[in-house]
């Protein structure tokens, strides 16, 4: 009735677009509480298949990340709630570790639920805990603001941080080393963590001036890994 009466300035083709515009969000809306409640349990042995696609050792499909044993265990047991130790330096870049959600083990849909992607093991991947958050149901390397995150005067070498889902976002394309001076590196997630850093050390880090690496090409190995007490206090909440 609101709407109704709130349309009585509008000629009758406004009404029916606006309406329309309505429809497809109370739509959209519908669906996704469905998706929800239609997404499965899954069972050990379920996941116990997942994690052997992982590989040996089971990385995130995302980043090459090996996930932790105790990560591990923790995945495979219900209602596990066992510490998982967060690591004594955190990468500055992809502060995967601030917190134990980071280093959980979850099921992710490599064509996001959200977007049709289905149950089938074929979409289903592990992805670590950061991964998978940041990566959520975008598929546009533009979905996020295109103003890169302000560094920290405690780590001088680093003047801007890259917006979390760009860098997942390189990873789920790429996946592999991209440093322009390693022509046929084969460096990939699926068999170590790739780095994500700029093409140009002296420019923002927007999605314009960022590549994957790997470690051994990384260009700023040098101030990348800070102390978990200084990586909190160059992301604060932003991560």
């Amino acid at each position: 009735q609101r709407v109704e009466e709130e349309l009585v300035y509008y000629d009758t083709d406004e009404k029916r677009e606006i309406m329309k515009l309505i429809t497809d969000v109370v739509v959209s809306s519908a669906k996704s509480i469905k998706m929800k409640r239609d997404r499965r349990n899954w069972s050990v042995e379920q996941k116990r298949n997942l994690l052997f696609d992982a590989g040996d050792p089971p990385r995130c499909w995302i980043c090459g990340a090996k996930f932790h044993k105790q990560s591990v265990e923790c995945y495979l047991s219900p209602g596990c709630e066992g510490d998982i130790p967060l690591p004594h330096q955190v990468d500055i870049m992809t502060p995967k570790g601030l917190y134990q959600d980071d280093l959980k083990i979850q099921i992710d849909h490599a064509i996001p639920f959200s977007r049709g992607g289905t149950e089938e093991n074929d979409n289903l991947r592990l992805a670590c805990g950061w991964c998978n958050r940041y990566k959520s149901s975008h598929t546009n390397l533009y979905d996020v603001g295109g103003i890169t995150i302000a560094g920290n005067q405690e780590i001088p070498e680093v003047s801007s941080l890259p917006k979390p889902f760009w860098s997942v976002r390189f990873m789920v394309v790429y996946g592999k080393c991209q440093f322009q001076g390693a022509e046929g590196c084969d460096k990939s997630v699926k068999s170590e963590e790739i780095r994500i850093a700029p093409i140009n050390t002296n420019g923002a880090m927007n999605p314009r001036n960022l590549q994957l690496t790997c470690p051994e090409h990384d260009p700023i190995r040098s101030s990348r890994l800070q102390s978990l007490r200084r990586a909190r206090k160059v992301w604060g909440k932003k991560a």
